[in-house]
Protein backbone atom coordinates (compact mmCIF):
# COMPACT_ATOMS: atom_id res chain seq x y z
CA UNK A 1 0.00 0.00 0.00
CA UNK A 2 3.07 2.61 0.71
CA UNK A 3 3.78 2.13 -3.36
CA UNK A 4 1.34 3.24 -4.01
CA UNK A 5 0.48 6.13 -1.32
CA UNK A 6 1.72 8.86 -3.63
CA UNK A 7 0.45 7.26 -6.91
CA UNK A 8 -2.86 8.67 -8.89
CA UNK A 9 -5.76 6.81 -8.45
CA UNK A 10 -6.56 4.17 -10.94
CA UNK A 11 -2.71 3.13 -10.00
CA UNK A 12 -2.17 -0.62 -9.62
CA UNK A 13 0.72 -2.97 -8.45
CA UNK A 14 0.40 -6.66 -9.99
CA UNK A 15 2.55 -9.03 -7.32
CA UNK A 16 3.41 -12.82 -6.89
CA UNK A 17 0.67 -14.04 -4.47
CA UNK A 18 1.25 -15.59 -1.14
CA UNK A 19 -1.90 -17.64 -2.02
CA UNK A 20 1.06 -19.75 -4.40
CA UNK A 21 2.86 -20.37 -8.14
CA UNK A 22 -0.69 -19.73 -9.83
CA UNK A 23 -1.99 -16.66 -8.50
CA UNK A 24 -0.97 -13.21 -8.57
CA UNK A 25 -2.66 -10.39 -6.73
CA UNK A 26 -3.15 -6.75 -7.98
CA UNK A 27 -3.45 -3.73 -5.96
CA UNK A 28 -5.31 -0.69 -7.16
CA UNK A 29 -5.94 2.42 -5.98
CA UNK A 30 -9.24 3.52 -5.45
CA UNK A 31 -9.12 6.94 -3.70
CA UNK A 32 -6.37 8.30 -1.16
CA UNK A 33 -6.28 5.77 2.01
CA UNK A 34 -8.90 3.39 0.10
CA UNK A 35 -7.41 0.53 -2.15
CA UNK A 36 -8.65 -2.73 -3.12
CA UNK A 37 -7.27 -5.83 -3.42
CA UNK A 38 -8.07 -8.13 -6.51
CA UNK A 39 -6.92 -12.35 -6.89
CA UNK A 40 -5.74 -13.16 -10.40
CA UNK A 41 -5.44 -16.95 -10.71
CA UNK A 42 -3.00 -17.73 -13.42
CA UNK A 43 -4.05 -20.77 -15.87
CA UNK A 44 -2.16 -23.05 -18.17
CA UNK A 45 0.98 -23.99 -15.71
CA UNK A 46 2.60 -26.93 -15.87
CA UNK A 47 2.70 -28.72 -12.42
CA UNK A 48 5.39 -31.24 -14.04
CA UNK A 49 7.50 -28.12 -15.28
CA UNK A 50 8.72 -26.37 -12.27
CA UNK A 51 10.66 -23.75 -14.58
CA UNK A 52 6.27 -22.70 -15.59
CA UNK A 53 6.08 -21.41 -12.37
CA UNK A 54 8.70 -18.41 -13.24
CA UNK A 55 6.93 -17.05 -16.61
CA UNK A 56 3.14 -16.18 -17.01
CA UNK A 57 0.24 -18.21 -17.07
CA UNK A 58 -1.36 -18.73 -20.54
CA UNK A 59 -4.88 -17.20 -19.13
CA UNK A 60 -5.45 -14.99 -16.19
CA UNK A 61 -8.89 -15.32 -14.38
CA UNK A 62 -10.46 -12.84 -12.22
CA UNK A 63 -13.87 -13.95 -10.56
CA UNK A 64 -14.73 -15.85 -13.64
CA UNK A 65 -14.14 -13.74 -16.16
CA UNK A 66 -10.78 -14.98 -18.19
CA UNK A 67 -8.16 -12.46 -19.78
CA UNK A 68 -5.72 -13.45 -22.34
CA UNK A 69 -2.82 -11.18 -20.90
CA UNK A 70 -2.40 -8.21 -18.51
CA UNK A 71 -2.89 -5.10 -20.68
CA UNK A 72 -6.49 -6.91 -21.08
CA UNK A 73 -6.99 -7.08 -17.06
Amino acid sequence: MQALEDKDVGEFIIRPSIKGPTYLSMTLKISDGVYNNIDILEGGKESRDLTSFLSLGKTLTIDGETFEGLDEV
